[in-house]
């Protein structure tokens, strides 16, 4: 009886405790132009479950939040979310007002389609785009690696794994042929292009936009029927003030790693695991018996201290897989020059991308320098683009050479194919310089 007692006295005092470290939020949601109330406002704490809708006059009232340091958030589809770090006290409540500030829906949008430029609201046909900030985010030489996994139904694979500067296979939705080609057709700044755009400098491209289904591509005829893919790229300083010269320069840095590394045995564990191996089979496990001629240095090696001292140096086993890896690096740096004078346009634009692959032997160098000038006279509008482009791989046939003392029999496997990579880019500079002409 008296533990029975004990056991339920412990249990209200840690209930007790648990109520007593719950606190309430309350408040009010209104617009920030007007202070009008705004209903059907979500209000969430984050990191918990907790959370309430306001009401008509804009007020709501979350109960049982966790005390101490909290962030509340409210928000409504139309308006910027707000998000304030509150301290919720134990057993008792607080108020958190908000002010919401109204923002432009994403239908208002103009994209570019294959007869001019229309509004997204009005647009019946399918149509994806990416914008030049969101193009920037990816330091890549190929622009199509820039919107790999950002439109729906774009599929954009590397044609040949893991190699620095391959080109990219790029189907809209599906592969429509078995015979025919799947390429989507390119179109830059209103002119269709033959093949890839595996030169192309992404650094010069405004927006792009992928035209998918029939009614998008109807412009375009038989040739759209993969799909068309609609590249608009700088003209000049677009929107800068009249006479006035702007140099940028960009610089990103960064690396790349290989995953999921096949966990392999080391020597000493081959060499158990081929012993039991042959006593299993019922064969003798004696050096000779299990092992070849030119296996047996290793296996002395591994296993015999006197070889060792007599051999000092000598191999024990080679883990194929970080000898043929190493961590990849890859960088850009871009240089720009804008000028508007009247009613023309000038842009200058130097890149450099610089990548080595994961594999040793491996690397990728790419140079291109882009002109664009243009000239509006009325309703008459005169434009000239040349772009230039370098590109050098380098490539080692040497990378599944045995290493120096071990025989080709026993070097092992090689592993071609990793099942993943993982990379990681920084921004390291970014500079912009403006002046009057």
């Amino acid at each position: 009886m008296r533990c029975g007692m004990l056991w339920l006295l412990a249990a209200g005092a840690a209930i007790g405790t648990e109520v007593h470290a719950q606190g309430r939020v309350s408040g009010r949601v209104t617009a920030a132009e007007d202070g009008r109330p705004i209903p059907g406002a979500s209000v969430s704490v984050i990191g918990t479950n907790r959370g309430a809708v306001t009401d008509t006059a804009g007020r709501y009232r979350i109960a049982d939040v966790p005390s101490g340091s909290r962030q509340i958030r409210a928000r409504l589809l139309g308006f910027t979310g707000v998000t304030q770090t509150v301290e919720v006290p134990a057993g008792d409540s607080i108020t958190v007002d908000f002010q919401l500030t109204a923002a432009a829906l994403q239908l208002e949008d103009v994209v570019v389609v294959g007869y001019g430029t229309q509004e997204r609201r009005d647009l019946t046909g399918s149509v994806a785009s990416v914008s030049a900030a969101q193009i920037a985010e990816v330091p890549t030489t190929n622009a199509m690696q820039a919107i790999q996994a950002r439109v729906a139904g774009v599929d954009v694979v590397a044609g040949g794994g893991y190699r620095p500067g391959v080109p990219m296979n790029v189907t809209v939705r599906g592969i429509r042929s078995i015979a025919a080609a799947n390429q989507p057709l390119y179109v830059v700044d209103g002119v269709p292009i033959a093949g890839g755009i595996e030169d192309f400098n992404p650094a010069i491209i405004q927006s792009i936009e992928v035209l998918k289904d029939a009614s998008a591509t109807a412009a375009y005829g038989s040739r759209g029927s993969n799909g068309v893919i609609l590249i608009t790229t700088h003209r000049g300083a677009a929107g800068a003030p009249d006479n006035s010269i702007q140099v940028t320069f960009d610089a990103q840095y960064g690396s790349q790693n290989a995953l999921n590394l096949v966990d392999m045995m080391n020597g000493p564990e081959t060499i158990a695991e081929r012993r039991e191996a042959a006593r299993a089979a019922g064969r003798p496990t004696d050096n000779a018996s299990v092992f070849t001629p030119d296996e047996l240095p290793q296996v002395l090696c591994a296993t015999d201290a006197a070889y060792q001292g007599a051999h000092p140096g000598c191999s024990t086993g080679t883990d194929w897989q970080r000898t043929v890896l190493q961590r990849g690096y890859q960088q850009r740096y871009q240089l720009g020059f804008n000028s508007v004078a009247g009613n023309s346009r000038l842009s200058l634009t130097g890149t450099y991308f610089g990548q080595d692959g994961i594999s040793l032997g491996q690397g990728y160098r790419q140079y291109s320098a882009t002109v664009s000038w243009e000239n509006t006279y009325n309703r008459l509008r005169v434009g000239v683009t040349a772009t230039g482009s370098r590109s050098v791989a380098a490539r080692s046939s040497a990378t599944n050479a045995p290493a120096p003392g071990n025989s080709p029999r026993s070097a092992g496997t090689v592993v071609s194919r990793l099942l993943a990579t993982q990379s990681r880019s920084r921004r390291i500079a970014s500079a912009a310089s403006e002046r009057p002409a």
